[in-house]
């Protein structure tokens, strides 16, 4: 039984879901040691004045959380991009699903910043209140592209077909 080989589109999003699942792990890990080794302070001064529930000071604050959620998304998504590339026929649903859920973190992350700078005076919070949603929009807008793309996937042909098809193709 021979397997057919993923196409360049298949490894491109394998390779990409894979990286954003080892940031999604390390990244608030990473953060942490280098606030330790450096001896900074759990919370940065200039985020002192912001509310709890801005997105920045909660992590900063609740840095286990952190840890536990990106861990928890962090990891099946590596799970489903080798899938994925395996050619799963559940996988690509399930990078859609991430990306969905990549879009309401964009959402409520850029929320919880906007609702936290009302009545802030100092401009780097003003700063940060305008750039958090405008960073969440190129967020949103690569992955609606990606939910398209990986649609657009089994659609064209483009990916491998699922281990039930080989077989059937082979037979």
């Amino acid at each position: 039984m021979e397997t057919k080989k993923p196409s360049e589109p298949v490894k491109r999003y394998t390779r990409l879901a894979r990286l954003l699942g080892v940031a999604m792990i390390f990244g608030p890990i990473a953060g942490e040691v280098a606030k330790r080794v450096n001896n900074l302070p759990p919370v940065p001064p200039v985020f002192e004045s912001l509310p709890a529930y801005n997105p920045s000071v909660f992590d900063a604050r609740h840095p286990v959380v952190a840890i536990v959620i990106g861990s928890t998304i962090g990891i099946p998504l590596i799970f489903t991009a080798g899938a994925f590339r395996n050619g799963r026929p559940w996988a690509r649903k399930g990078l859609q699903g991430f990306c969905l859920l990549g879009i309401v973190l964009c959402i409520v992350t850029s929320s919880l910043w906007l609702l936290s700078i009302r009545g802030q005076t100092q401009p780097i919070h003003r700063l940060f209140g305008i750039a958090a949603p405008l960073a969440s929009l190129v967020g949103i807008v690569f992955f609606v592209r990606a939910i398209k793309a990986l649609g657009a996937l089994g659609i064209r042909g483009d990916t491998h077909s699922p281990p039930a098809a080989r077989a059937d193709e082979t037979a």
